[in-house]
């Protein structure tokens, strides 16, 4: 069941960004960049105050668990996932490019 979703602006403009994010009730910082090489996003989990690392280099794939190896007590209860909005009952979802993530491709917080 999706909690929420997590808005994104201009990522295709930055290619690099940070913000913070109160996943259930536990504030988390999100720093995204993308890969020109692979064409990939990937994020970084911190701690609120963007002390602690709990998680890197979390390769941005459609309709999969993001945090599913983040195996630590300060994990957020829920999982992100990323939707593809573009996607029909004739189309197949698509892992985002550089100027998708944020406007076709949705970043969601499901609560489990």
């Amino acid at each position: 069941m999706i909690t929420d979703i997590i808005p994104i602006t201009d990522a295709g403009t930055l290619g690099k960004f940070y913000f913070s994010v109160t996943l259930g009730s536990v504030d988390y910082q999100l720093a995204f960049h993308y890969n020109d090489r692979d064409a990939y996003w990937y994020f970084n989990v911190y701690d609120a105050a963007r002390e602690n690392l709990l998680r890197a280099g979390v390769r941005c794939v459609i309709n999969t668990p993001l945090l599913r190896l983040l195996v630590d007590i300060r994990r957020p209860v829920g999982e992100l996932v990323l939707l593809d909005t573009r996607t029909t009952l004739n189309s197949i979802a698509a892992d985002p490019d550089l100027e998708d993530l944020g406007r076709s491709v949705q970043l969601a917080y499901c609560e489990t």
